[in-house]
């Protein structure tokens, strides 16, 4: 009887030792990541090219040096904005769903929006056009004549290609 009671003391006192382990890693994890953020390397020199920018998700800069700008807001109130080179400003494409992948796309800009049965859109000449319906499309890339767009989706994620001239989606 003592043995067996011995026996149950010994697996508990292992299990709440576990527990305890288990626990004060994932605190220490949290608050390293909470007081130590990233921090770039002393030799490294930077500066700041544009601040209060709420929700910046993507960036990419055009055949003209124009810098693009992802605003990463739910609901149609997302945005891709315009920074000429003269340091002009200018909202190109609004009322957008997350729109999260940018990438130079033929004679524009491809747009992607991270949320189911969204546009994927291109930006040229002044207008959006429409390519293809995705589902939580985050990454883009061309490489001058197809389109990649990549759907984040856990465990049913895929890379599309978009080939402009047949005007047709492969998975």
């Amino acid at each position: 009887m003592l043995e067996t009671l011995l026996s149950t003391l010994k697996r508990y006192r292992l299990l709440i030792s576990i527990f305890v382990l288990i626990s004060s890693s994932i605190a220490t994890y949290f608050t390293w990541q909470h007081f130590w953020p990233v921090a770039s390397d002393p030799n490294w020199s930077y500066s700041v090219y544009l601040d209060d920018i709420p929700m910046v998700s993507a960036l990419v800069i055009d055949h003209e040096g124009n810098l693009f700008v992802s605003q990463e807001f739910r609901d149609g109130k997302g945005l891709i904005f315009k920074r000429a080179r003269d340091g002009t400003r200018q909202d190109i494409v609004t009322h957008l769903s997350k729109p999260d992948g940018l990438a130079v796309y033929q004679d524009g800009i491809a747009i992607g929006q991270e949320v189911d049965g969204a546009e994927l859109l291109w930006w040229h000449d002044g207008k959006a056009t429409p390519l293809l319906i995705g589902q939580s499309i985050e990454g883009l890339a061309s490489d001058g004549t197809a389109l990649f767009a990549v759907e984040d989706r856990k465990l049913q994620g895929r890379l599309l290609r978009y080939d402009a001239a047949e005007k047709n989606v492969e998975v």
